[in-house]
């Protein structure tokens, strides 16, 4: 991790002239760091031994217009998370994709990874019994992803479907997997319109319009 004084990447953003208009020092007193940490900059605040929660308050709009001006410079991270994710939706659908395959492959990946986590269930109740300690569970390797579900979650939420949505359909999905039956009926649980509306969400968002104006569209 490079703080502002020892990252040239940092000091190139600071040195920009379209970036003097913004201080780095709030009212309050509050100092923002440029912090470079895996050759991606953000904004910190820095928090002295006097510092008060109100001069912190004080200082978050100041923080956010940095962000948003590192946004614009670097664009957003797309090295994980959700925004390549979506943006690769975003350009698969332009390129002629239907919504509708799309949803399908979403439901298809989310199946999956429910048959994977019914899968680990399984293997641990066979071995359990042979667990004599805390230790020999964390030693056990399964085959199966034991996150399985976690990853399930997030792929739907990605798309954004509500919590209490999701851990509802996710019990069924399971509960259908170990009696048999598909996890999820066709088209479910991200439909066409949903996801539609996914999109028609993130591109109406700062990232994408940043990621569009680097492309030059």
């Amino acid at each position: 991790m490079k703080v502002q004084g020892l990252s040239k990447q940092a000091m190139r953003f600071k040195s920009d002239g379209r970036n003097f208009d913004i201080p780095d020092v709030s009212d309050s007193g509050v100092l923002l760091q440029f912090i470079e940490i895996g050759n991606w900059i953000k904004v910190m605040i820095q928090v002295d031994e006097d510092t008060t929660s109100d001069d912190l308050r004080k200082a978050i709009p100041m923080a956010l217009s940095w962000r948003d001006r590192l946004l614009e410079w670097q664009g957003p991270w797309m090295l994980g998370g959700d925004n390549p994710f979506l943006e690769q939706l975003s350009l698969r659908q332009k390129a002629g994709e239907t919504y509708r395959n799309l949803a399908n492959h979403i439901n298809q990946e989310a199946a999956s990874w429910v048959h994977s986590h019914v899968a680990y269930t399984k293997e641990l109740e066979a071995v359990q019994h042979s667990f004599k300690t805390m230790f020999d569970f964390y030693m056990w390797e399964s085959k199966a992803n034991p996150f399985s579900l976690d990853h399930a979650r997030h792929l739907l939420r990605t798309v954004r479907l509500k919590d209490d949505k999701i851990d509802g359909l996710l019990t069924t999905a399971v509960n259908n997997v170990q009696a048999g039956k598909p996890a999820f009926e066709a088209e479910y649980p991200v439909s066409r319109d949903a996801l539609i509306s996914a999109l028609r969400l993130w591109r109406s968002g700062r990232k994408h319009k940043v990621l569009a104006s680097k492309r030059g569209w």
